[in-house]
């Protein structure tokens, strides 16, 4: 938004469901974001980043970094041709990125985890509040499950600052429906609200010719105790306690200046102008950040990790929070919304279990068979069970009315599928409408009985009683010839209308299962800019 709705923040729900829909259904999601001062080169770096991560999904041989050409020419403002292989960058003092940018593409890192990919506006010019410069930062990390952070030669005070005001916000929101908040309580401590914090430490200009990478990493551990260091002064310390209390891992890397000839306006992209040892400690931190050990996909407080479409709902949520303009919301109210989010997964996946269940017993599974109606009823309370079971599981926070009202709105949803399985079931019973084909048949084999008696007993030609006898004969075998056709042709009919019907029934569960059923509790509509 802009200063006439105070900078409120809209999804573009297409784009982001556009996203997670190429995700497989199973798999769970990691998400990487960077943020940081304006024009600090984040951009820049993402576009390396994902050069990096085709190479690295797609199995190439040879070097990353020119895997695509001797030019890094996707997303170049500055070239003549940039294509849409990246994130946009340039050289120069204008600013590239604005609001949080999702890239279109996940990247496949294991057949179970997908990875996707944030940018953010540059925080900190003259075009940004510092309200919505807040957001900005508290939007992406609430989001991301490894935020980067981009800063210009050192950790400064102001950084750490900044970082801690929003961490404080969320410290708040972890503890708000805890019953103690005591430090000397020997409960067991809630999760810490986020999981991996880097600093991205950029023109560091203390490396020494000669040094090597085991060496150089030593330095950044050191660096960052120093930085984190235990301080006389309150106020400081406490700016550390709170960030350390509120990501379960904090580290930085520190890398070297890219070389003059990247930074001039008229930089081509050429990766030959890019300094060596900046490439060499890029590719190392690369592959530090992308490695099965660092990497974990998203969770909230510490619980399961998440799918695409759970990742969605939590998603939509948070951006609700900043829906009426750029205010940074109140403890409650994010708590509230996370809250909200993680009860609206637990339906949908407890739902998706009952259907399931259900499917395999009597719906659209290719083993469905009829149940009588006792094994029915059976299968209905296992699955129901199963269901609820699942709900409780995962349903753990916020106020317990609002836990009890989603488990109110996923009653419903059973309820209705019930009724769906009830008449695919009962069109699977052989005996259906057994009365309407007993009575034609019963008729047709009385009129075939009855012309093989009188066959037997009637006398041989020439009498009139024979004659009379041959006029029965042909009279039954016309019934019993006609009824068997009418009731072949009503079965040819039913057969029509029941496979039909099977379809249609098909299509309900299959949009039940997906979520897809009508829910007065969900709003459809999404703002956009």
């Amino acid at each position: 938004g802009d200063a006439t709705d105070n900078y409120a923040f809209s999804l573009i729900d297409e784009n982001l469901r556009t996203v997670l829909e190429k995700v497989p259904k199973e798999a769970k999601v990691a998400v990487v974001s960077v943020v940081g001062a304006f024009r600090t080169g984040k951009s820049f770096l993402l576009t390396l980043m994902l050069r990096y991560l085709r190479h690295k999904t797609q199995f190439s041989e040879g070097d990353w970094l020119s895997s695509e050409g001797d030019t890094i020419s996707e997303g170049n403002a500055n070239a003549s041709d940039p294509n849409a292989k990246s994130f946009g960058w340039r050289a120069g003092r204008q600013r590239m990125t604005t609001g949080i940018a999702i890239w279109s593409e996940p990247f496949m890192l294991a057949p179970d985890l997908a990875l996707l990919v944030l940018d953010t506006q540059g925080l900190f010019d003259n075009e940004t509040t510092m309200g919505l410069t807040s957001c900005v930062f508290g939007l992406s990390t609430l989001m991301s499950s490894y935020q980067l952070y981009n800063v210009a030669n050192r950790i400064q005070e102001d950084h750490l600052q900044q970082l801690a005001l929003f961490t404080e916000y969320g410290r708040m929101a972890a503890s708000a429906d805890d019953e103690t908040d005591d430090p000397l309580s020997t409960e067991e401590k809630p999760p810490r609200p986020f999981q991996r914090l880097e600093f991205l430490v950029r023109d560091w200009p203390l490396f020494e010719e000669g040094q090597t990478d085991e060496e150089m990493e030593a330095s950044m551990a050191t660096y960052l105790e120093e930085v984190f260091a235990e301080r006389s002064a309150d106020d400081l310390a406490f700016t550390r306690e709170q960030i350390a209390a509120c990501f379960e891992d904090v580290s930085c890397w520190l890398l070297p200046h890219p070389g003059f000839a990247v930074t001039k306006l008229k930089y081509d992209g050429s990766i030959a102008k890019i300094d060596q040892l900046f490439q060499q400690s890029l590719a190392r931190f690369l592959d530090r950040v992308f490695s099965a050990e660092r990497l974990a996909p998203k969770r909230i407080r510490g619980g399961d990790a998440l799918t695409a479409s759970e990742l969605g709902e939590y998603v939509r949520a948070y951006v609700g929070m900043f829906a009426d303009g750029a205010r940074f919301p109140q403890a409650t109210t994010m708590l509230e919304a996370t809250s909200s989010a993680n009860n609206k997964n637990a339906r949908s996946l407890a739902f998706e279990t009952y259907n399931q269940v259900m499917d395999e017993a009597c719906g659209t599974h290719t083993l469905a068979s009829f149940l009588s109606h006792d094994s029915l009823l059976d299968k209905f309370r296992t699955a129901e069970q199963d269901a609820l079971a699942l709900f409780k599981k995962k349903a753990t926070m916020g106020r317990k009315a609002a836990i009890d009202a989603t488990k109110a709105e996923l009653l419903h949803d059973i309820a209705k599928a019930k009724t769906h399985y009830k008449l695919m079931n009962d069109a699977r019973n052989p005996f259906l409408n057994a009365h309407l084909y007993a009575v034609p048949l019963a008729v047709a084999a009385a009129a075939w009985l009855i012309r093989k008696i009188t066959d037997t007993v009637c006398p041989d030609q020439g009498s009139f009683v024979a004659h009379s006898c041959n006029l029965a004969e042909d009279f039954l075998r016309e019934v019993y010839m006609f009824v068997l056709f009418l009731t072949l042709a009503y079965l040819a009919f039913k057969t029509y209308g029941l496979s039909n019907h099977l379809k249609h029934l098909a299509k309900l569960a299959l949009q039940a299962a997906l979520g897809q059923v009508s829910d007065p509790h969900t709003s459809s509509s999404s703002k956009h800019d």
